[in-house]
């Protein structure tokens, strides 16, 4: 996995792993478009709610997805129904909840300098 450099090629990896056969596969299952997915796949601007659902689906660790530390597995299978349940609450907050978040969980696990 070297050489991997942006979210992008991570999410193609993962999405290439996982053995999607179409976009639509995915992006019907997280509830997007093909060109939402593609855009994704460019490492174009994604939605704190469609990572997180990215990330259940594709069974990928969220650090490593947008930031290529740490293992791209989430491995254990049966964590995957709090993820769900989580991308679930995530999708009935308010946008603004959401950012907010965002921003609590960047707060609580960047080490301190």
């Amino acid at each position: 996995m070297h050489g991997i450099k942006s979210y992008g090629e991570r999410l193609q990896f993962a999405y290439t792993l996982r053995g999607f056969p179409k976009l639509y596969a995915l992006s019907h299952r997280i509830g997007v478009t093909d060109s939402a997915l593609s855009r994704w796949f460019r490492s174009e601007p994604i939605s704190m709610e469609n990572f997180a659902k990215l990330c259940v689906e594709l069974n990928v660790n969220a650090d490593w997805l947008l930031l290529g530390r740490g293992q791209h597995s989430l491995g254990a299978m049966h964590d995957a129904p709090h993820r769900k349940a989580l991308a679930d609450v995530i999708e009935r907050m308010a946008d603004n909840d959401v950012r907010n978040l965002a921003k609590f969980l960047d707060e609580v696990t960047t080490p301190a300098t």
